[in-house]
């Protein structure tokens, strides 16, 4: 065969080639013909030199990093849209009833702010490769690597022990964690046989901070402790139960210090309900003359005062189940409600009512043998009204009236005999009435 009759040939097959591929509806990018090179191709179909994009619908949550941070480079995932589910604990006896609960509270996806980095996991193992702390971090605007995500810690055995969420490396949400029986016991100073280990701890946080009832149960479920915060500092109700529910301590805080109504258990005893002031407990305080040998013991002054108190909360740390409480020493006692002294004989020498340190009300003195000696009336510690004072032997001593603690109008001073010794103009100066005749002019209080 010629050469001229090959080429005619060959021309003749390749026509009837594409007439064949045009009869049969093959597309010039079908898997059935040769590659290309894109340089060599012209084409409006976009298709031909760039690849379909990843529907958003397909990223579901952070590519799971089996690796260790200290020997691999970071790696940026995408960001967290779905919080990955948590690893089911093993069934031990150190299993916690209701931890996971503490994830309803956390939020499904987590807002990256502006200047943020993509999220991603990050596992801490055990010496035998176990899991150990499984975390979410970001680099921050700053450039710091913290804690934004959920966040889960194992024991040994593989149960869950601490479980809660982080917001750019704030606690956030409903934390719970495994507390043992001695850190329980250290918060609440003494634990009754009917509470079971493990103990539960669970805490509500905004922006890192306590906020929101701060509670213990056993592993039973028995509440032990209901502690109510907000913004960091207790506020509302603090409450503490024996393991039968019943209360041994409640107390209403006001920014971590003890005010307003409280029921307080002393000795073993049922909890009794007392007011609290200022951080101050109300307390009956009892002074007794010098005991005597063969002679029963005297008492000698009965008041009430405010003492202070070790309730009064300085900081409250849920991660290291830690309580650090004020120093009250340097307080001083305020008198509160009705003092009374009395003479060595037993009898009643005086009586009066204070307001958180004031006096108010009716005061009154009385001579050893019983006699009236003096009375009247205070209001915001002072004098006002009219005050009588008696001799020993029932006659009227002096008379006159007081307002705001300065003498007013007419007084009056008689003789044991009840001879007028004298009326005068009231003095200009304050005077403080007490024990003693008002026209001898001695402050006694």
């Amino acid at each position: 065969m010629t050469a001229k009759n090959a080429r005619k040939q060959l021309s003749i097959l390749l026509s009837i080639a594409l007439a064949s591929s045009t009869t049969y509806g093959q597309s010039p990018n079908s898997e059935s013909q040769l590659s290309l090179d894109p340089s060599t191709v012209s084409s409006s179909d976009d298709s031909l030199r760039r690849p379909k994009p990843i529907p958003a619908q397909t990223v579901s949550h952070p590519t799971k990093l089996e690796r260790s941070i200290l020997d691999t480079p970071r790696i940026l995932a995408v960001p967290i849209v779905e919080q990955p589910t948590p690893r089911e604990p093993q069934d031990t006896g150190l299993k916690l009833t209701g931890l996971g609960e503490a994830s309803k509270d956390a939020p499904a996806a987590v807002e990256l702010h502006q200047g943020s980095s993509q999220a991603e996991l990050i596992r801490q193992r055990f010496g035998n490769g176990e899991p150990q702390v499984e975390r979410w971090v970001i680099e921050n605007a700053k450039g710091n690597i913290v804690n934004h995500g959920k966040y889960t810690e194992y024991d040994v055995s593989g149960a869950t022990i601490v479980l809660g969420s982080y917001v750019e490396g704030q606690r956030e949400g409903a934390w719970s964690k495994q507390v043992t029986a001695d850190e329980a016991q250290r918060l609440v100073g003494t634990i009754d046989k009917g509470f079971s280990a493990p103990f539960t701890s669970r805490a509500k946080f905004k922006k890192g901070q306590l906020d929101g009832d701060w509670t213990i149960s056993d592993k039973q479920g028995k509440s032990l402790i209901v502690w109510s915060y907000a913004e960091g500092v207790r506020n509302g109700t603090s409450t503490t139960f024996d393991s039968k529910g019943e209360v041994i301590q409640s107390i209403t805080y006001k920014a971590n210090v003890a005010d307003g109504p409280a029921l307080i258990a002393d000795n073993g005893q049922a909890a009794k309900e007392t007011t609290l002031w200022d951080g101050k407990m109300l307390r009956q305080v009892d002074k007794w003359y010098p005991a005597v040998a063969g002679k029963q013991r005297v008492l000698q002054a009965q008041a009430w005062h405010y003492v202070a108190m070790p309730v009064n909360i300085a900081s409250s740390d849920w991660s290291t189940s830690n309580i650090e409480y004020r120093s009250t020493a340097s307080i001083e006692p305020i008198r509160h409600g009705l003092s009374v002294t009395f003479y060595s004989n037993g009898q009643r020498e005086s009586e009066g009512s204070y307001e958180r340190g004031q006096r108010t009300g009716t005061f009154a003195w009385w001579y050893p043998n019983g006699q009236q000696k003096t009375v009247g009336e205070y209001r915001n510690d002072a004098e006002n009204s009219e005050w009588t004072w008696w001799h020993e032997n029932g006659m009227k001593h002096a008379s006159g009236m007081f307002v705001d603690g300065r003498r007013v109008d007419e007084w009056s001073l008689w003789s044991p005999e009840g001879k007028l010794v004298k009326r005068t103009a009231a003095e200009n100066d304050s005077q403080v009435a007490g024990r003693n005749p008002a026209g001898e002019g001695v402050k006694n209080r």
